[in-house]
């Protein structure tokens, strides 16, 4: 039931609430953005975190890339970064603004797998303003 409120809120006043709450978009999975006609795709992740068995004076990189697409159309690709030279933070899709928040899982998560981490391993949390 109260996931239900949750999403008929969203629904409702869909920017202001995406603004508190952040935005999930699981590596490669179309996400629809509440109360728009647009969709985001995780398409790439550059993770340079600190690695979980390390003490580290710096968070490290992370760097993602985000598909915009409209209806069927392909409006791009925007690119944010917690700490990088060719990217941002925020990124502004026509009058929406983008913000990065953090990338899940963490290190210490990504680790013990024992492989290369994959695009689906991750999910990308932002938050979006009018």
């Amino acid at each position: 039931m109260r996931r239900c409120l949750i999403v008929f809120c969203l629904a409702l006043n869909a920017p202001f609430a995406m603004a508190d709450h952040p935005l999930r978009l699981p590596g490669g999975v179309a996400t629809p953005l509440p109360g728009t006609d647009i969709t985001l795709l995780l398409t790439h992740v550059t993770d340079q975190r600190c690695p979980a068995d390390v003490a580290c004076v710096w968070q490290g990189m992370v760097r993602v890339k985000i598909s915009v697409l409209s209806g069927m159309a392909d409006r791009g690709t925007i690119l944010l970064c917690n700490d990088c030279a060719e990217g941002a933070s925020t990124a502004r899709i026509g009058d929406i603004t983008l913000h990065y928040v953090s990338l899940d899982p963490p290190r210490s998560v990504l680790a013990p797998l024992a492989r290369n981490p994959r695009l689906s391993d991750y999910t990308l949390h932002i938050t979006v303003t009018p």
